[in-house]
């Protein structure tokens, strides 16, 4: 159990870096505000990056959850 609590905590970690990283980048290359503004489009991509990572953090391990309970338990 602690390991994937500690899985879901990294991944948590991750995802705010991830959101400071894109903000800055957005917040640093704003101008000129167009599709060949690489970093600004690496910003963005990091926002929308941050909260998927975020949901994987919180369904990791209600997935290990669900697939130790179908586990047969007995002994052999």
């Amino acid at each position: 159990m602690d390991k994937r609590i500690s899985m879901s905590t990294m991944l948590r970690w991750y995802a705010f870096g991830l959101a400071v990283l894109g903000a800055m980048l957005c917040l640093a290359f704003l101008t000129p505000f167009n599709d060949r503004n690489m970093l600004l489009m690496a910003g963005m991509g990091c926002l929308i990056a941050s909260p998927v990572v975020m949901i994987a953090a919180w369904m990791f391990p209600l997935s290990e959850e669900i697939t130790d309970e179908g586990q047969d338990k007995t002994i052999q």
